[in-house]
């Protein structure tokens, strides 16, 4: 007997859920990598949301959420689930004006989507497990390299995903279990939002080996981002600078370290840099065009959005 096409997602589908369940990651705690992740993703693409999710067989469960406090979707209202039957990136500019939406519960109520982009979380073996998106209550474009960016970032989901497999193999005690400790605070955790708690890979109790990996993975997302990225404290003193901004700027980490934002701002754009600062946890609403001085002494252009840092960060 031939198998139906039927027949064969079926098969399809129960493989793909117990790949995902293999990784444990469902319903687990919150973590500061995945939610920092979450909001790269956001700053890359100038999206006020971005969501980490996987998608069960019922749901569309997130890990991770920035902009919009959601734990999950029933899996039929998720365009993110369209994934599944098809793998590559899903870009809509305008949900308003796509008949196919137009009447979605998340476009005609909160938060009244109207620009989504989503890039496909697909495992070793294949599966696609979630997405990673980013959404906009504005009809936009979203660049080319934005969407690269998006596209990097989703491969350090699935790095962080397969790490997290890896120390469970390992060292089953690395990563708390799939359902959050009834403790209020956990053994590693942060009690927020309504009782949430968020694992934290720097507390003294968590594996030594589980922290380094985590700042390994850190410091790969942020040395392979095409964007450059640019850390001043209160001062505007540059304490830290990604290896794209080097080359932007044609400088080295220590010829910048120390000195002052200001000194490679062009004189006449000193002024609108200020515009810049935001209030704590929020990425500036408006991105500015900076002319900044390289070290050969040329000029470059460039579109600037900041986000503030917390200490905890």
């Amino acid at each position: 007997m031939v198998p139906t096409e039927l027949d064969v997602a079926e098969v399809y589908e129960a493989a793909r859920l117990a790949a995902l369940y293999r990784y444990g990651v469902l319903d687990t705690v919150a973590e500061p990598v995945w939610d920092n992740l979450c909001r790269l993703a956001a700053q890359i693409c100038e999206a006020p949301i971005a969501l980490i999710g996987f998608i069960d067989q019922s749901r569309h469960w997130f890990k991770a959420a920035y902009g919009w406090k959601v734990e999950a979707l029933p899996r039929e209202q998720s365009w993110c689930a369209q994934a599944i039957c098809r793998p590559e990136p899903l870009l809509l500019t305008d949900l308003d004006q796509d008949p196919r939406y137009r009447e979605h519960p998340l476009v005609v109520r909160d938060p009244c989507i109207r620009a989504y982009a989503n890039q496909p979380l697909i495992d070793g073996e294949g599966f696609v497990l979630g997405t990673l998106s980013v959404m906009d209550p504005q009809p936009r474009q979203f660049s080319l390299s934005q969407l690269q960016g998006l596209q990097t970032v989703a491969e350090q989901v699935i790095a962080q995903l397969q790490l997290r497999r890896f120390w469970q193999l390992e060292d089953p005690t690395v990563y708390p279990s799939t359902s959050a400790p009834s403790s209020p605070l956990g053994n590693t955790g942060q009690e927020i939002d309504k009782g949430r708690k968020v694992w934290d890979p720097t507390h003294p109790q968590v594996h030594p080996d589980a922290q380094r990996a985590h700042e390994q993975l850190y410091r790969r997302i942020v040395d392979t981002a095409q964007e450059g990225i640019w850390v001043v404290d209160e001062q505007g003193k540059t304490c830290f600078i990604n290896r794209r901004l080097g080359q932007l700027l044609g400088y080295t980490a220590p010829e910048m370290l120390g000195r002052g934002l200001m000194e490679f701002v062009e004189p006449d754009q000193r002024q609108r840099v200020q515009r810049l600062s935001v209030p704590p946890g929020q990425v500036s609403s408006e991105q500015l065009e900076i002319c900044w001085w390289r070290k050969d002494g040329s000029l470059l252009w460039s579109l600037v959005s900041t986000s503030p840092m917390l200490e905890s960060e």
